[in-house]
This record gives C-alpha cells, sequence and structure tokens, in this order.
C-alpha cells in the first residue's frame, strides 16, 4: 500500500515538474540533474528515469520489510511519500489539475 502510495506521489510529482517547465521554461527547474536529461531525453526521458528510480527504489524498500526491517522500509516509504507530495505541491500542483 505505501508502495503504490509513494510511486503516485512520485508520479505526481513528475507530471506538475512537467508542466512547470512548460510553462515557464527549463530554468524553472531548479535540478540540475533533472535539467540535463530534460535537454538529452526530453520529457519521456525524464519519465523513464524519475519512474525507473522510483519503482526501483520501491522494490529495494519492500524487500527490506520482506527480510526483517519492516519498520524502516515503512519509514523510508513514508519519506518518499512526503518528498513526492512536497515537491508537486513546490511545482504547483494545485494549478494543474484545477479547471481554473
Amino acid at each position: 500500500m505505501l508502495g503504490r502510495l509513494a510511486l503516485l506521489a512520485q508520479a505526481l510529482d513528475l507530471l506538475s515538474s512537467l508542466r512547470m517547465v512548460l510553462e515557464h521554461g527549463i530554468n524553472a527547474e531548479l535540478n540540475p540533474l533533472l535539467r540535463v536529461i530534460l535537454v538529452s531525453a526530453g520529457p519521456v526521458g525524464v519519465a523513464i528515469v524519475k519512474l525507473g528510480l522510483a519503482a526501483f527504489v520501491v522494490s529495494v524498500l519492500q524487500h527490506l520489510a520482506y527480510v526483517g526491517r519492516p519498520r524502516l522500509a515503512r519509514n523510508s516509504l513514508l519519506i518518499a511519500v512526503n518528498v513526492g507530495v512536497i515537491g508537486a505541491l513546490s511545482n504547483g500542483c494545485l494549478k494543474t489539475f484545477a479547471p481554473f
């Protein structure tokens, strides 16, 4: 459950950051790694890298819970959810999905 929520929060962050870049230009993105990927691979490359990395981290944390560290995995997944939500909000997520 937390793994899916973490992936959803990261996807929301991705969508809001791509919209922000489309509206305000690439300089609006503060993450230099994301800017490099955007220039070299475009929005599809950013989506592949971000969601691929998020899925990898979630799978590693779920394995960590399976082998006996459930609290560490839970707390790390909660951090991943919060980072995604805060990132989406800082990108103007409410503007992204509001019709007005």
